[in-house]
């Protein structure tokens, strides 16, 4: 159903849904949350599961930030290629229930993917009794963890603005 989905999107909206919003967001991520957890917790003897400056913490945060300021970029540059003619608009009921306001819309997106993404993956820590990681292999699981989430958030993110109806692609009118 997805593989159809994508099928029905212009080769210019593919390539911006899945390769400008979806692979370059994971190298990006990637690297720059690699080097946040470098610089937050190389001196740190370990990294434990719970409490101050822990996994868990860390894993929240990031789960709620990422997508609510990668929601904060992707939004208005994907309207603008749309109002400006570079990118053809989809209009569908696929953006319908995500507010047009950017504001909320970083909130929500942010908090749906907290809630969706934190406790399947604290569950597997726990699972796998793990209760702390080097400050290596932490850098390394944020690392990963932030471009995993960009990788899949940040396309979906692309699709849903150039999905919105008609407010959202109005020019912006300037009071005279």
């Amino acid at each position: 159903m997805a593989a159809g989905f994508f099928d029905s999107l212009t080769a210019q909206q593919r390539r911006f849904v899945l390769l400008d919003n979806g692979v370059g967001p994971f190298a990006a991520n990637l690297i720059i949350n690699g080097v946040i957890a470098w610089l937050l917790f190389r001196n740190a003897a370990q990294v434990p599961l719970w409490g101050q400056s822990s996994i868990a913490g860390d894993t929240l945060a990031t789960s709620f930030l990422l997508p609510a300021i990668t929601c904060l970029i992707v939004t208005p540059l994907a309207r603008a290629r749309v109002r400006s003619g570079r990118m053809a608009a989809r209009p569908d009921a696929l953006g319908r229930w995500i507010p047009h306001n950017m504001g909320w819309r970083a909130m929500l997106i942010g908090a749906v993917c907290m809630l969706a993404l934190t406790p399947p993956v604290l569950s597997v820590f726990g699972a796998l009794g793990i209760e702390k990681l080097s400050p290596a292999q932490f850098i390394c699981y944020k690392a990963a963890f932030a471009a995993i989430e960009g990788g899949l958030i940040t396309p979906l993110l692309a699709l849903w603005a150039i999905s919105e109806g008609p407010r959202a692609f109005a020019a912006v009118s300037q009071p005279a």
